[in-house]
């Protein structure tokens, strides 16, 4: 019996786009859902806005971050103790997402 060899895909995307969109982005089931629902809700269905919109929310967050962590290094603050201080925050709000989330299974049983 002869073996073939492996069939290389053939791409979906236009010759030189891979070089302008490189990322795939590959959401879970109810990460996706939600997407819908923000699509649905702000941008008339329209996912591609819904993803750009959380894409520079999410970039804003991370330059909010920066800034908060520079204005640190300023006041003489270690790197150190400013990241264990946001760890700990977002810790505690993981914590309290996880709380609120069993208190409403509960409540629907």
């Amino acid at each position: 019996m002869l073996n073939r060899e492996p069939r290389i895909p053939t791409t979906r995307k236009a010759e030189g786009e891979h070089l302008d969109n490189p990322a795939r982005v590959r959401f879970k089931d109810e990460e996706y859902l939600a997407l819908e629902q923000v699509a649905a809700m702000r941008h008339g269905g329209v996912l591609s806005h819904a993803i750009r919109e959380c894409a520079l929310v999410g970039m804003e967050v991370i330059n909010l971050r920066q800034d908060v962590l520079l204005d640190r290094l300023a006041k003489g603050e270690s790197v150190q103790t400013a990241q264990q201080e946001m760890v700990e925050a977002l810790m505690a709000h993981l914590i309290e997402n996880r709380i609120t989330e069993q208190m409403m299974q509960r409540l629907r049983a």
